[in-house]
């Protein structure tokens, strides 16, 4: 089958990217794949972090689309209709995840229909922003407005889509293990001097992503575990300054290694390797590459009942799911996984769980697109 795939992969940064890049490559395993990426994704003057690509990564995942897109030139997104209309493709493969692309991928998937015979198909990681607006529900519609069938990693996302588009075809399927840091693992030594517990808390850092609770936390455990150690490793992006400013003058200070910086993708597995557990205690969410790349060093999470992550993370047999937004709920989850001795119990059901959570599996869902 011959398949387009609009959306970022390597170098652009983030869990999108990785996702694309990753099910790419299994996708050409099977399929004939033409991958359409960004020539510019944002404007800087829309984008908070630091660098939008990660061009120093040694080890880089090897497969690189096609840069055509620039999301402010319409003009781009006629050469990539022309691309598509060249390549015949059965299945065009967009991915959701932001408003912002409302109208490229509105005149993408509408001249697509207009002008060939592929089925356009939209995976949608996030199918309204963490903090939707009116604005972004109404771009959201138009958006998606010419889809022919939806793949999402949640019921909350499936619900959601069906208030937004009352008659669309929704396949759901969970979120992918990111095996691919797994195979590409380097060890190295790191070098921060951890105590013997260490909970880690990886990924780009955001407001909505509650690392505040777990500081609330840390006093408490600390005093309870004089040998654990908060790993807290991700870019800080501008709406978490004040969450930098509280680790700055935390009381457990001493117990909170701090690595404020995007990880290449070679360097990924040593922040997993000498965790205990990752905690994510998101106030908002859709899903998590973080847990599917926890769950590929066959650690366990910590996460809030929010979006897909109750479906993900098996409550007491590959981690713990706890009420968002509270520091109490995060002592008693990690208490709960040192007191009971749990590690090795739920690194086997993580074990258990990997053909759930394959790529085949979804390579497999997409076919059923056609």
């Amino acid at each position: 089958m011959k398949i387009t795939v609009i959306g970022p992969t390597f170098p652009y940064k983030g869990g999108i990217s990785h996702y694309n890049t990753v099910f790419c490559q299994k996708l050409i395993k099977k399929h004939k794949i033409d991958a359409i990426s960004f020539k510019r994704q944002y404007p800087k003057l829309l984008f908070p972090g630091k660098d939008q690509k990660d061009n120093k990564s040694k080890d880089r995942i090897k497969f690189r689309a096609t840069e055509i897109i620039d999301t402010l030139n319409p003009f781009t997104w006629l050469k990539a209709v022309k691309r598509i209309h060249e390549f015949c493709p059965e299945i065009v493969l967009l991915y959701w995840w932001t408003p912002y692309f409302t109208f490229n991928f509105f005149t993408i998937s509408y001249l697509v229909k207009k002008l060939t015979r592929s089925k356009v198909v939209f995976l949608c990681h996030n199918v309204a922003p963490h903090e939707a607006r009116f604005v972004d529900k109404f771009l959201t519609k138009i958006g998606l407005s010419y889809a022919d069938s939806f793949i999402v990693h949640g019921e909350e996302e499936k619900e959601t889509l069906k208030s937004m588009v009352p008659k669309a075809k929704i396949t759901k399927h969970v979120h992918p293990t990111y095996d691919i840091f797994k195979e590409k693992f380097k060890k190295q030594d790191i070098n921060l001097k951890l105590r013997k517990k260490v909970i880690l808390f990886f990924g780009y850092v955001r407001k909505y992503k509650g690392l505040d609770h777990l500081l609330d936390a840390l006093p408490e455990l600390v005093k309870k575990y004089p040998d654990l150690d908060l790993l807290i490793v991700g870019e800080f992006w501008k709406d978490s300054d004040e969450t930098l400013e509280k680790i700055k003058n935390h009381p457990a200070k001493d117990h909170i290694k701090l690595v404020d910086s995007y990880v290449p993708n070679e360097k990924v597995g040593n922040y997993f390797e000498v965790c205990d557990i990752c905690v994510l205690p998101y106030n908002t969410a859709t899903n998590s590459g973080i847990v599917q790349t926890a769950f590929a060093f066959e650690k366990p999470c910590v996460v809030t009942r929010v979006g897909a992550l109750p479906e993900v993370v098996t409550h007491d047999k590959t981690g713990l799911v706890i009420d968002r937004k509270s520091p109490k709920a995060i002592v008693e989850a990690v208490s709960h996984f040192y007191d009971k001795n749990k590690a090795k119990e739920y690194k086997q059901n993580i074990i258990k769980e990997k053909d759930r959570f394959s790529w085949d599996r979804l390579v497999e869902v997409l076919e059923k697109q056609k």
